[in-house]
C-alpha cells in the first residue's frame, strides 16, 4: 500500500504522540534528603577551655567524611547512605557547632588567656556491629573521635593535648535516627572539650 504525503505525515505525528505518552527522554531523579547535626544544646560547664579560648582555624577532617555524604562502616567495608546528604559539608557543620558551643561557654567579659585550640577529626562515621550485610536491620552507632591540641597564642609548644570520643547508638536502622545519633555524639564531644582544662593552661605562661 502506498500512502500519500499527507497521510504519511499524519501517521508519523500519530506515532510520535503515542510514544510520548509512554516514554520520557529525561530520567526520573529523586531529590536527596538533606540533614544537619550540631544543633543540640550542650550544657556549659562552670570552667573550661571554652572560656577565652580561640578555635585556631577550620577543623581538619578526613577526606572520606569531610563532605556532605554520610559514611557508614562495618568491619573493613564502607558505604555512604543512599539518598541522604548533610545540608553542608560535615566539616562546615562541625565548625559551626564548635563555634556556638564555645561562645555559649564564654561570658562576654571573660579575660582572654591567649590560648588557641586546634581540632582534628579522627573518626566521623556510623559503625555497624560485626560482619555481614549492612541492610540486615541492626542499627549502627555514630562514632565521633576528635583530637584537640591547645597552644598559647604565638607559640607552637603544646600546653595540652587530648582525644575526645563519643559513641551514640541509633534507635533504628533508618536515616533519621542515624542523623540524631550523629547530633548527640557531636554535642557530647563538644561538651567534653568545654569541660576540659589541662593544668598547663591554667598556669601563667613562663616569662
Amino acid at each position: 500500500m502506498i500512502l500519500s504525503r499527507g497521510k504519511t505525515v499524519a501517521a508519523l505525528v500519530a506515532m510520535t504522540l503515542g510514544l510520548a505518552g509512554c516514554v520520557t527522554l529525561l530520567p526520573k531523579v529523586h531529590p536527596a534528603q538533606l540533614y544537619r547535626f550540631g544543633r543540640g544544646e550542650a550544657e556549659a560547664p562552670a570552667a573550661g577551655p571554652g572560656r577565652g579560648v580561640t578555635l585556631a582555624g577550620p577543623t581538619r577532617f578526613p577526606m572520606a567524611v569531610g563532605g556532605d555524604r554520610i559514611l557508614t562502616t562495618r568491619g573493613l567495608s564502607a558505604a555512604y547512605l543512599a539518598g541522604a546528604h548533610w545540608v553542608a559539608p560535615a566539616s562546615v557543620l562541625f565548625d559551626e557547632a564548635a563555634v556556638r558551643a564555645f561562645a555559649q561557654a564564654q561570658p562576654p567579659a571573660a579575660p582572654a588567656p591567649g590560648l588557641n585550640l586546634s581540632l582534628t577529626v579522627r573518626s566521623f562515621e556510623a559503625r555497624y556491629p560485626g560482619p555481614g550485610d549492612v541492610a540486615d536491620g541492626s542499627p549502627p552507632t555514630a562514632m565521633v573521635v576528635v583530637e584537640a591540641d591547645l597552644r598559647r597564642d604565638g607559640s607552637e609548644a603544646l600546653v595540652g593535648s587530648r582525644v575526645f570520643e563519643s559513641r551514640r547508638a541509633a534507635s533504628a536502622n533508618r536515616v533519621g535516627p542515624i542523623v540524631a545519633a550523629f547530633d548527640a555524639a557531636t554535642s557530647d564531644v563538644l561538651a567534653q572539650m568545654e569541660a576540659w582544662r589541662p593544668a598547663e593552661a591554667v598556669s601563667p605562661p613562663p616569662h
